[in-house]
């Protein structure tokens, strides 16, 4: 039986961190059943999870890790086997974006608006962009709507939070992805 292990690595980008450390998971017998990578402003980020010999030691494998990839930081935790991607049940899946003058507290909020209609987000990307003098804040949301509710309900309330922060809001289905 194999250990199901939660692994993430942040560091400064720089070319073939995913091909070391995923070169540290192959040699030690690790597969990788569940990953995510990125990079924030030339910060890298990748969270996976893992299905490892039971006789993996989480501070073994992180060492092995931290010896083929200089100054990233690396996180291991034991997690229940076999999980399902998300525990909450599924709903109705949608795209909610949020665009506008940046400011702070648009992602606090927005995101305290879709708990407390019992939303669940999925997924969530956010990026400065346009003109230094005139930044514009895109934010983009998987989310995950409780059958019980109507999507148009959650876009109404919204809008409210949304004109309260100055920002646009919209709210669309997720189309069928690869993944």
């Amino acid at each position: 039986m194999a250990a199901h292990l939660a692994l993430s690595v942040i560091g400064d980008d720089k070319r073939g961190i995913l091909a070391a450390v995923s070169k540290v998971l192959f040699d030690t017998g690790c597969n990788i059943q569940d990953s995510s990578m990125t990079l924030v402003r030339g910060e890298f980020a990748m969270l996976m999870v893992l299905a490892a010999p039971e006789d993996t030691s989480p501070e073994t494998l992180r060492e092995a890790i931290v010896s083929q990839v200089a100054d990233v930081t690396v996180f291991i935790r034991p997690v229940a086997q076999q999980q399902p991607a998300s525990p909450l049940p599924k709903g109705k899946e949608f795209v909610v974006s949020v665009y506008g003058g940046d400011r702070p507290g648009i992602v606090h909020r927005v995101s305290r608006a879709l708990a407390e209609m019992g939303v669940n987000i999925t997924d969530l990307k956010t990026k400065v962009i346009g003109d230094p003098e005139r930044p514009v804040y895109v934010m983009v949301l998987e989310v995950d709507i409780p059958a019980e509710l109507e999507p148009e309900d959650v876009e109404t309330e919204l809008k409210t939070v949304a004109a309260k922060l100055s920002v646009n809001v919209t709210v669309r289905p997720l189309e069928s992805r690869a993944l």
